[in-house]
């Protein structure tokens, strides 16, 4: 007997190959970036940058607010967005709802980062991302904490008059953040605060059926058949565009399953706003590489945030130890604020607390007082201004007064 999410899951795969036998490769028109910024009356710039190891990234600006009197001298802000996401995940419920205009708007210069993989960061000195088996896929989210955040902070200190920046992280860009501040400690010095809008550190009490069906905590391990699919040579690719045109097609063909498709994905929510999911269902997932989630299907087996599992040989190259060493947290001294959602199915309250015993300086845990506000709600709740929106404000003036 198939569990009622197998069953979904299955029948969201029938639709999905209906779908992409008669799709229109038109009908993932979504707002761009530049425009959509623009159509609402707010300054918008676009940096191409390349990282030690290669990389092309591209790095959006809001440097003001569209009625802001002062438009230079504005502290800095990274927002960066979670997994296989994008800089457009902080515009999605426009200037009344979406950090990165509000933050503009109340007097800081909003810097929209988009890591290696991701649709407007395609680019490399010399490996081809278009081709399945390119080694431009093999990356985790190490090395945009390595690689990718370094290089767009250099960037933001090189075209402003400050000498520190404020750092938001929405999920996977709260690993990506620790990454960086662990093993690159001297970049803590260029930053004032970390606010992490439930960062993907720890999956010790993740209820989500994907994840779980994939590592199979009860049954045979699913991770020796992972292992076995990721040695095929394109496991690091998947094609996202095509993705894309396939969920942006079941979002305007038929609207009243995404919610149900939402659900399932993200856990369900009290704050679904159905005409933007629509309107944005064309840019996810943005992209990345297979082994992100690789990655994170480590730390939730070893149940600690680790270094990337290359194997015992490999892990004695790289680490001179057969086992991939543990992040070191309780070195990441910087002041620190956890938000967790109470439907989070990805990332639960029970692990975020035990980041919080473990990370030295976290000044607030803040529990969204919403029962069903899930992971995704932290990107498009409709009613994210009062529920974590103006705090976060409130906390990055914090840092810019004192």
């Amino acid at each position: 007997m198939l569990s009622k999410d197998v069953f979904f899951a299955v029948n969201v795969l029938v639709l999905v190959c209906l779908v992409k036998a008669d799709s229109d490769a038109d009908i993932t028109t979504y707002p761009k970036m530049e425009e959509y910024v623009a159509s609402f009356g707010y300054p918008i710039e676009s940096y191409d940058i390349e990282t030690k190891d290669g990389y092309f990234l591209k790095i959006h600006r809001i440097p003001y607010g569209r009625h802001s009197q002062n438009t230079t001298n504005r502290p800095p802000v990274i927002l960066m967005h979670g997994l296989f996401g994008c800089s457009e995940n902080y515009i999605m419920n426009g200037p009344k709802g979406s950090l990165s205009f509000e933050a503009a708007d109340a007097g800081y210069d909003v810097w929209l980062p988009n890591v290696r993989g991701s649709m407007h960061s395609l680019g490399h000195r010399t490996l081809d991302s278009k081709k399945r088996d390119s080694l431009y896929w093999d990356f985790s989210w190490h090395e945009m904490g390595i690689y990718d955040l370094p290089a767009t902070i250099d960037l933001i200190l090189n075209n402003t008059d400050h000498d520190k920046i404020a750092y938001v992280g929405h999920s996977q860009g709260g690993a990506v953040f620790l990454v960086m501040a662990t093993d690159l400690p001297e970049y803590k010095e260029k930053i004032s605060v970390f606010i992490a809008l439930s960062p993907a550190l720890l999956f010790n009490h993740c209820k989500h059926p994907l994840l779980l069906e994939l590592m199979d905590i009860d049954g045979p391990p699913m991770w020796e058949g992972f292992q076995l699919v990721k040695e095929r040579k394109n496991i690091l690719y998947v094609d996202y565009d095509e993705i894309r045109l396939i969920i942006a097609t079941i979002a305007k063909q038929f609207p009243s399953i995404l919610p149900s498709i939402v659900t399932y994905i993200f856990g369900e929510s009290e704050q679904i706003d159905l005409k933007q999911l629509i309107q944005f269902s064309g840019i996810f997932p943005a992209g990345g590489s297979v082994k992100q989630l690789e990655h994170f299907i480590q730390v939730r087996e070893a149940k600690s945030f680790v270094h990337f599992d290359y194997g015992p040989e490999e892990n004695l190259k790289r680490y001179n130890s057969t086992k991939p060493p543990k992040y070191d947290l309780k070195s990441m001294d910087l002041p620190t604020y956890i938000y967790a959602g109470q439907n989070d199915i990805f990332v639960a309250v029970q692990d975020l607390h035990e980041i919080a015993d473990i990370l030295p300086n976290v000044k607030e845990f803040y529990v969204i007082p919403v029962k069903k506000f899930t992971h995704l709600d932290f990107i498009a709740a409709r009613n994210l201004k009062n529920l974590v929106n103006d705090r976060v404000i409130r906390t990055l003036d914090h840092y810019i007064h004192t």
